[in-house]
């Protein structure tokens, strides 16, 4: 049996319309919390975009299921009524696909940029250890342990600085054939 347009097509386009102005404003607030890099925050919004989103799901299936059979049109305003408010909720759920592609490019740039940043700390951290372990041993320390001894020991602490001391050499480089 077809729908009609005013009873039930009309009702369900405006939940539609007021669905999607939801989600607009949650993907706004989405990408200030990516430019932002609050991440907390951010997940906490992607599961409360939940709620519209499931609204929406519902919604545009029920229109789904009334369109398939048809439409009995009874008169030219609720109908243009309609294809109006459809295609307001087209064109917005159009730019909300748009923001929702941005934002996700953003976060695996910045989950890119941190990766990086993390193998590049991982990279300094061991050429550091292979220095304090080389310095120890010209020293005659124990290699095993390069920072000095105890848990919270610290390069300053052992006198481990960037440069040990007692090994420079003339013209302030290291001089490490010497002891």
């Amino acid at each position: 049996m077809p729908a009609t347009a005013s009873g039930d097509l009309l009702p369900l386009y405006e939940t539609q319309w007021d669905c999607l102005q939801q989600i607009w404003q949650y993907c706004q607030q989405q990408s200030q919390h990516i430019d932002a890099g609050d991440l907390g925050p951010l997940m906490r919004l992607l599961s409360d975009k939940n709620r519209p989103v499931d609204a929406l799901r519902r919604c545009t299936g029920q229109i789904t299921k009334i369109t398939g059979g048809g439409i009995d049109w009874q008169a030219d305003a609720p109908r243009d009524t309609v294809l109006a408010l459809k295609e307001r909720c087209d064109q917005l759920g159009d730019d909300i696909l748009k923001l929702e592609a941005d934002c996700e490019a953003r976060l695996l740039e910045a989950k890119h940029s941190a990766s990086t940043a993390l193998q590049q700390l991982d990279q300094r951290r061991g050429a550091a250890g292979a220095y304090l372990a080389q310095a120890a041993s010209i020293r005659g320390d124990d290699a095993a342990n390069p920072l000095g001894t105890g848990a919270n020991a610290s390069p300053l602490a052992t006198g481990v600085s960037g440069t040990p001391s007692g090994t420079r050499g003339s013209g302030g480089q290291l001089d490490l054939q010497s002891e």
